[in-house]
């Protein structure tokens, strides 16, 4: 009988132990690890930027006012203004103002920027004169200026209001001399997605000093320039 007793007393210990060790680890609760990570990464590319369609004016929708330019990408000029010209008198003394109109008549002009990049970028387009040729220093001191300049958006030809307010215009009165004027630009910390547009009208060749310029052709361009700084997206 003692023989066999013994053991059962042992199995017994043995079976209290067990649960009780059981007991201890389940009450504690605390996961370890309590976080761990999987890896997701994704490359996005942005499609073809597509075709661009200068500002359409409606009573003549079949000859835009614009020239586009070879862009292909999502950032940069996509076109400026048909090429301005006027044959006038000159007055004796004095100033004076010259109406420009572009080889299809029009006196309304607009040159667009495309910034599809979805980013955060700053950027300035500025416009400049300069004249060329052996008559050019008799135009020293004139500009050309502009009338209603306004900052939209085109949205498939059709000029809008730009509704986020991400680029802005400060040239509502354009005067374009020898030295860079600022026409358009982007809003600090907004996120560009379009084509924007610069317009103004009635563009004229202002002479400050008529009695110093002989008569004569002169030829000349507005250098349209796009400057980008880009900051963190």
């Amino acid at each position: 009988m003692k023989k066999l007793f013994m053991p059962m007393i042992t199995t017994a210990i043995l079976a209290t132990c067990t649960l009780g060790t059981t007991s201890v680890f389940a009450a504690d609760g605390t996961p370890d690890p309590s976080t761990a990570e999987t890896p997701v990464t994704a490359e996005l590319e942005l499609k073809d930027a597509g075709p661009i369609t200068p500002p359409i004016d409606p009573s003549d929708p079949n000859n835009p006012g614009e020239d586009l330019t070879p862009i292909t990408g999502h950032f940069g000029i996509a076109y400026i203004p048909k090429p301005l010209s006027a044959t006038s008198k000159l007055e004796n003394t004095g100033q004076q103002t010259i109406a420009l109109k572009n080889t299809i008549g029009k006196n309304k002009c607009n040159v667009g920027i495309r910034d599809t990049l979805r980013k955060k970028n700053k950027w300035v387009l500025s416009a400049q004169l300069t004249w060329s040729g052996a008559n050019a220093s008799f135009m020293d001191g004139t500009t050309i200026t502009g009338e209603n300049g306004q900052a939209m958006e085109n949205i498939a030809g059709v000029l809008g209001n730009i509704q986020n307010g991400e680029v802005s215009t400060s040239a509502t009165s354009l005067s374009i001399s020898n030295t860079p004027t600022n026409v358009l630009e982007t809003v600090d910390g907004k996120q560009t997605n379009g084509i924007y547009n610069y317009g103004f009208e009635n563009p004229s060749l202002v002479i400050p000093a008529t009695e110093k310029v002989p008569a004569g052709s002169y030829s000349g361009n507005i250098t349209w320039n796009l400057a980008a700084t880009p900051v963190t997206p």
